[in-house]
């Protein structure tokens, strides 16, 4: 099984992302998923998306899902201002892109001094969970996370915008007990 989808800046902010998450929503209830999988799937999924969606300015961004031999990867690409310039532009400080990526990571709003986002910060803690894998990369910083451990890496070539590949083994999972 893989989906994938492009979408335009026009496309991002209609209604048209939340048609595509529908139609995945219903793929992947179709397949033979161990129970709690496809909620895990679909949770990650329109929160990357909500991500894009109120955080990015993206004009385009590209969303792939892979359920293949007991394995799920999922890549979301962006190409819009970056952890740290969404952070900058809402008035909150990131000394650089590693910092933006930390803040993003332990749930700190883009948006509002006092509230705290808990999007990236459930994926990951799913992620982890599951004993899979994630890496991000935005600005000149990559962070790979496994084994509940993270790695910061220098990136030569300035990403645009935000790249997130997780890769995970599909098995069953209750996220409300998780992300509670």
């Amino acid at each position: 099984f893989i989906w994938r989808f492009m979408l335009s800046a026009r496309e991002i902010k209609v209604s048209v992302l939340e048609s595509e998450i529908q139609g995945i929503t219903e793929d992947i209830i179709k397949q033979k998923l161990p129970v709690g999988f496809p909620d895990f799937v679909i949770y990650i999924l329109s929160e990357l998306c909500a991500n894009i969606r109120e955080h990015s300015r993206a004009k385009s961004c590209d969303i792939m899902i892979i359920l293949n031999k007991g394995n799920m990867t999922l890549k979301v690409e962006d190409n819009g201002i970056g952890f740290r310039n969404s952070y900058l532009f809402n008035k909150k400080h990131a000394k650089d892109d590693r910092s933006a990526v930390m803040l993003a990571l332990s749930g700190l709003s883009t948006k509002n001094l006092n509230e705290r986002a808990f999007g990236l910060y459930s994926v990951r803690r799913l992620v982890e969970h599951q004993k899979g894998e994630m890496a991000i990369e935005s600005g000149n910083c990559g962070v790979d996370i496994s084994d509940n451990k993270m790695g910061f890496r220098e990136i030569k070539k300035i990403r645009k915008g935000v790249y997130i590949n997780i890769g995970t083994k599909i098995s069953a999972i209750n996220i409300y007990n998780i992300i509670k």
